[in-house]
């Protein structure tokens, strides 16, 4: 009798053996397919993220471009040129998105007042121009990478599979990644566009603008970033753009312009000399606009992350008589203010302190609520 009192025979261990490894070679083999399956879904989710990303990115400029656009004066366009061309420099001029918001909201600060604007701006000259929204959309548009790294190390097998030195398993999973979700094919425009000048120091009050403003510059950019912590509790896709925001706003104005009589001009902007010739309800008007254009922009979430529309909202909210200097828009005066937060109304002025960390009041008078605890000053502008 052999040892534990049966026979073994050694071809049978080692046919058992072989049965062992193999087995445990499938299930490497199969755990290595599954690997370089996830690597491929990760990717082919990262490159689709990167091409919706670059979609936003697109019509954030476009946006960017239609508004600026608005500030051409038609009638004295050289000849082969149109409004892109000259918005594209002004675009150029502020070098980026965030920076050609803030030149809109400037420029659109000292319109509403009545301030003509050509005046202010200087164009270059060129001899290239023609070009078209989309060419002046991918000639400045942020391209995320959509270059897949792949290290072949990453994938060169699981467990006893990883001793076959398995080949092409990374350029298999680039070629499916390529195929499932293909790179981006813009061809980047590679004419030159010359930055146009502006000539802030002729705009309305511009020292003392630029002095009085940085109160309100800092409680809007802080407000922003409150905003944007809260932004993954929130639902995203009904945040409205910069453009979105002002399209609103112009559809607002026209729905209220008869209950106050008040005039506008040919892109539905409030014409005040008009207006108060026919004896418009001015402050009614822009008490009730602005508490709306507030109203809609705290219900579209995510709209007061981006701090240009928390600017337009609180421009709005600054116009004034250029007559007499005063605000327009109803201003709840201190006794009338209720004494919690959560009683505020959205889109109301109160006049009230603004305090830092430390107690310290660092503006003082017309806020406005704009929802989420968070009262922003009213820009002072010296009237025109």
């Amino acid at each position: 009798m052999g040892l534990f009192g049966r026979n073994i025979k050694f071809g049978d261990v080692i046919a058992g053996a072989a049965d062992a490894i193999n087995e445990q070679l499938k299930e490497d083999i199969k755990r290595t397919k599954t690997f370089a399956d996830d690597i491929q879904m990760y990717h082919i989710k990262r490159r689709q993220e990167k091409a919706e990303k670059l979609e936003e990115n697109k019509e954030e400029i476009e946006d960017v471009l239609n508004n600026l656009a608005s500030f051409v004066d038609g009638n004295k366009m050289s000849e082969g040129m149109n409004k892109y061309d000259y918005a594209a420099q002004l675009f150029a001029q502020a070098g980026t998105v965030d920076q050609a918001n803030n030149l809109i909201t400037t420029l659109s600060d000292a319109r509403n007042k009545g301030f003509d604007i050509r005046g202010v701006i200087d164009y270059a000259q060129t001899e290239t121009g023609g070009f078209g929204l989309a060419d002046y959309v991918n000639k400045f548009v942020k391209r995320p990478s959509d270059v897949i790294k792949i290290s072949d190390k990453a994938v060169e097998g699981v467990g006893l599979y990883k001793a076959f030195k398995p080949q092409n398993i990374g350029d298999d999973i680039r070629k499916a990644v390529e195929l499932a979700a293909p790179t981006t094919k813009d061809e980047i425009p590679d004419f030159l566009v010359p930055k146009a000048t502006i000539k802030y120091a002729k705009l309305p009050g511009s020292q003392e603008y630029a002095d009085k403003k940085k109160a309100t510059d800092l409680a809007i950019e802080n407000a922003s970033l409150q905003n944007q912590k809260l932004k993954f509790d929130m639902n995203m896709k009904d945040a409205l753009t910069n453009s979105g925001l002002r399209s609103q706003g112009s559809d607002i104005r026209v729905d209220l312009k008869a209950t106050y009589k008040i005039a506008l001009d040919n892109n539905n902007q409030l014409d005040i000399k008009t207006s108060k010739e026919q004896g418009a309800d001015l402050r009614g008007f822009q008490t009730a606009y602005v508490k709306q254009l507030t109203q809609r922009a705290f219900t579209a979430k995510g709209t007061l992350n981006n701090k240009a529309n928390i600017a337009t909202i609180v421009g709005a909210a600054s116009l004034k008589d250029p007559n007499t200097g005063n605000y327009f828009i109803k201003i709840v005066p201190p006794n009338d203010v209720p004494e919690k937060m959560s009683d505020l109304q959205i889109g109301t002025v109160y006049d009230l302190e603004q305090v830092d960390a430390n107690g310290n009041v660092i503006a003082k008078g017309p806020h406005i609520h704009i929802g989420n605890g968070q009262n922003i000053p009213l820009y002072d502008i010296s009237p025109i």
